[in-house]
């Protein structure tokens, strides 16, 4: 008899998982011609099968029973598939509530959109000297604080107000970045992880998760370092 295995339909797997290429949608439609074509052919050999020597219906069995683990299967993917949708649908409502509130990320990007930026700054070493600057893609210097003699231990924090250098307007808004420049009693450099709290103005849903639209900027929601609304 000719062997129509539900497994080509049902995945590569003994009927355990679908094919990852194709819906379960699909799968049932190609496994309903499958059983169609297999109960046309156990017809049409059990109508000219001898009479005297029947064929062994332990083959047949077997068949049906492929084809109903194949259904099975098939159905409980469809319903993770309803499952998975309906849990990304949550996921993505979730994630609206981040827009309008302050995450804080690494990275020396931070996005003005009329009340500046604060970050802060965790250095190595206690640094002997620091210069910190807030500046334009063009360039243009709307923010600096220098520390000749050094700064203590632990994270130094720096709150920008979004106004130009002078304090007399406010600066553009858009993408800044903040510039550290630190060294050593010797005169050597000293690294520090900057991380800046930004405004999130969007969100993003796709198969690697949740991102994050700060302006001009995306981060992904695992990069975030704490999450604050404004105004509590």
């Amino acid at each position: 008899m000719t062997d129509l295995n539900p497994a080509s339909v049902a995945g590569p797997s003994s009927q355990n998982s679908l094919n990852t290429s194709q819906s379960s949608g699909q799968a049932l439609s190609g496994l309903a011609d499958q059983f169609d074509t297999f109960l046309t052919l156990l017809t049409t050999q059990l109508q000219n099968q001898d009479p005297l020597e029947p064929m062994d219906s332990h083959e047949f069995t077997n068949q049906l029973v492929l084809f109903t683990q194949a259904e099975q299967d098939i159905k409980q993917n469809e319903n993770l598939e309803e499952l998975i949708s309906a849990n990304s649908q949550a996921v993505t409502a979730s994630a609206v509530n981040y827009i309008g509130t302050t995450v804080e990320v690494d990275g020396n990007q931070g996005n003005h959109l009329g009340s500046g930026f604060r970050g802060s700054i965790d250095f190595d070493t206690p640094p002997a000297a620091v210069d910190i600057k807030i500046q334009a893609e063009d360039g243009t210097v709307v923010y600096e604080e220098s520390h000749p003699r050094g700064l203590p231990d632990g994270e130094h924090q720096f709150n920008w107000n979004g106004s130009t250098l002078d304090g007399q307007n406010l600066a553009p808004l858009g993408t800044y970045s903040v510039i550290t420049s630190a060294q050593n009693a010797a005169g050597d450099g000293v690294a520090g992880q900057t991380k800046v709290a930004n405004t999130v103005t969007g969100v993003e849903m796709d198969e690697s998760g949740v991102t994050l639209v700060m302006g001009d900027q995306t981060v992904a929601l695992d990069r975030a370092r704490s999450i604050s609304v404004p105004g509590l």
